[in-house]
C-alpha cells in the first residue's frame, strides 16, 4: 500500500473539520479496499485454474464458520446415461485433492449437491465436482473470518497501545509496520499522515515520504510498512495512521502514533524600538529572544560572554528601562539542550550617546542627491502633471513625500510616477522621492528633490438664484481656468 500524504486535502483537515476529513478518508480506503480484496480473490482464481480442472474462473460463494453450505455440482447427465450420481462415479475436490464423503461432507445422490455441515476455516478453497468424463465450474468457497485488532511495530519491538508518542530524531528516518493477525480473505492495510494544526498548511510535511510495500499474509498475518526517508521537525506531533478495511467489516478498523521529534534549538532575536533605529541614550530598549526546540529549552542572555547588566525574564525578554552608554556591546542568546550547550550569532547594541553622532547616522541613513540643482517643474493652474523619480540601483518601489511649512515630510505614497490631476495653488512646493541604495553592501536611502511650480490664472462666475416661494438662496459658482 502506499503512505498517504493528503496533500491536497490538508487544508481540509484542520480544526473542527479534522473528524469529517478522516472519516471521509476511512469510508474511500473502505470503499478501495472492497475493490482491492475482489480483485485478491479473482487474483487467487486465476491462480487455482493453472490446475487445469476448469478454464472458467471460480464462482465466489462467501459464508460464515459454523455454518451449513450447499454446494451444486453443475454436471448435467448426458441424454442417454441415468440421472443417478453414483453410477456417473461422480465425486468431489477440495484444492485438487479428492474429498472423503461422510462425517460434514453428504453428497445428495438425486441432485449432486455437496453440503457441508458445520464450516471451518479448513474449509476456505476451491471445490469441485468431477467424473470421468465431465468436469464442473469450480467454486471458490470463502470462509469470513473477522480480523483482530491492528498494532505496530518499531524496530521489530511492539509498541505500547497506551503510549501514543514516539520520539524521534530530526532528520533521522522512521519505519513503521502495520501488523493484524486473522482475517479471511486478506484484509487491505493502508497509511494515512495528518500533520499537527501548526503545521497544517506546511508543505515539508509530504517531503521525504516513501511508498509502504504491498500488503502480504503470512500464516494468517497480514503486513505493511512504511516510511519516512527524512523526519524534519513539521512532522512534529502529526498522526501517522495504519488503516485495515475488509469485506466483514462496517467499519474499519486503524491504529495510530503522534510523532514526538526532537531538534535542536533554533533562535530568534528581535529588539524594541525595531532594528535599524538608533539608540540614544537613556531611552527605553528591550531585546527578546525567541528559541524554539523540543524538548523545549530556556533562552539566556550573554554579553561579552558573561552575564547581562540587567536582569532577564524568564519569557526572554531583556529591558532596559533607561539605557546607559556603558551598556554597548555584543549580545548572544544561548541554551542549554539535552546535554549540549547551543547559542544564537552575536548582535552588537550600539547605544549613541551624543547629537553629532546622531546626525552621522542620519547621513548614513539619509544620502541627498548632490549630483547637480534641484529638478523644477512648471505647471499651470487647473492642469495635470506627472513627476518622474530616478529607479536608481534598488529595486524598491519609492516613497513620495512634500515638505511642510516647518520642513517636515508629509507622505504622500509609494509609486514610481507621481502624477497630479486639477493642479491648484497650494499643491506647488518642494517634493522628495525617496529610494533605496546599495552602497558597501549597505542598504541606504536616497532622496531626489522635485520643485512644483504652478503658474496662470482662474476667474469665476457667480450666479444668485432667488426662490421668492420657499424663501431659499442658490448660489451656483462656475471656475473657468483660463487657458481652458
Amino acid at each position: 500500500m502506499k503512505l498517504i500524504p493528503s496533500k491536497a486535502l490538508l487544508s481540509y483537515a484542520s480544526g473542527s473539520k479534522t473528524k469529517n476529513f478522516i472519516t471521509c478518508t476511512i469510508i474511500l480506503l473502505f470503499i478501495i479496499g472492497d475493490v482491492k480484496t475482489m480483485t485478491h480473490i479473482l487474483r487467487h482464481h486465476q491462480q487455482r485454474d493453472n490446475t487445469g480442472l476448469s478454464t472458467l474462473s471460480p464462482l465466489e460463494q462467501l459464508t460464515w464458520p459454523h455454518s451449513d453450505v450447499k454446494l451444486p455440482c453443475g454436471i448435467v447427465p448426458a441424454l442417454n446415461v441415468t440421472s443417478n450420481w453414483l453410477q456417473m462415479k461422480l465425486k468431489w475436490l477440495h484444492n485438487g485433492k479428492n474429498v472423503d464423503l461422510g462425517h460434514r461432507y453428504n453428497l445428495n445422490h438425486n441432485t449432486g449437491v455437496l453440503v457441508i455441515n458445520n464450516i471451518r476455516l479448513d474449509d476456505n478453497g476451491i471445490w469441485q465436482c468431477v467424473n470421468e468424463k465431465q468436469l464442473a465450474r469450480a467454486i471458490n468457497l470463502v470462509v469470513l473470518e473477522i480480523p483482530k485488532e491492528p498494532y505496530l511495530l518499531i524496530d521489530g519491538h511492539r509498541l505500547d497501545p497506551g503510549n501514543l508518542f514516539v520520539p524521534v530524531k530530526e532528520n533521522m528516518d522512521l519505519s513503521i509496520e502495520c501488523v493484524v493477525e486473522g482475517g479471511n480473505p486478506m484484509p487491505s492495510l493502508h497509511w494515512l499522515i495528518f500533520p499537527s494544526n501548526s503545521n497544517i498548511e506546511n508543505e515539508a510535511m509530504s517531503s521525504g515520504l516513501l511508498q509502504s510495500n504491498e500488503s502480504y499474509q503470512e500464516k494468517d498475518i497480514s503486513r505493511s510498512s512504511a516510511k519516512i526517508q527524512r523526519v524534519l521537525r513539521a512532522h512534529h506531533n502529526a498522526t501517522v495512521a495504519c488503516i485495515v478495511t475488509h469485506v466483514t467489516l462496517v467499519n474499519p478498523l486503524n491504529t495510530t502514533i503522534l510523532l514526538d521529534v526532537q531538534y535542536t534549538p533554533s533562535f530568534g532575536i528581535s529588539r524594541i524600538p525595531g532594528f535599524g533605529i538608533p539608540i540614544k541614550e537613556s531611552i527605553s530598549v528591550s531585546l527578546k529572544c525567541d528559541v524554539d526546540s523540543n524538548p523545549p529549552s530556556t533562552p539566556v542572555w550573554q554579553k561579552d560572554d558573561s552575564a547581562p547588566p540587567v536582569l532577564q525574564t524568564d519569557d526572554g525578554f531583556l529591558n532596559f528601562t533607561s539605557i546607559r552608554r556603558n551598556h554597548s556591546g555584543w549580545y548572544k542568546c544561548t541554551s542549554r539542550h539535552l546535554l549540549s550547550e547551543y547559542s544564537s550569532i552575536g548582535y552588537f547594541l550600539n547605544v549613541r550617546y551624543d547629537l553629532n553622532d546622531l546626525d552621522t547616522v542620519r547621513k548614513e541613513l539619509i544620502e541627498e542627491d548632490n549630483s547637480g540643482s534641484s529638478e523644477s517643474v512648471e505647471v499651470t493652474v487647473g492642469g495635470e502633471v506627472q513627476l518622474e523619480c530616478p529607479s536608481g540601483p534598488s529595486a524598491a518601489i519609492p516613497c513620495w513625500a512634500k515638505t511642510g511649512n516647518d520642513n517636515e515630510l508629509q507622505p504622500i505614497g509609494s509609486s514610481s510616477n507621481l502624477r497630479i490631476d486639477q493642479v491648484l495653488y497650494q499643491e506647488a512646493g518642494e517634493y522628495k522621492c525617496i529610494v533605496g541604495s546599495k552602497n558597501e553592501n549597505l542598504e541606504k536611502l536616497r532622496v531626489y528633490t522635485l520643485h512644483l511650480n504652478v503658474v496662470g490664472q482662474y476667474s469665476f462666475f457667480i450666479y444668485v438664484l432667488e426662490f421668492i416661494k420657499t424663501k431659499q438662496l442658490l448660489i451656483e459658482i462656475y471656475f473657468k481656468f483660463n487657458n481652458y
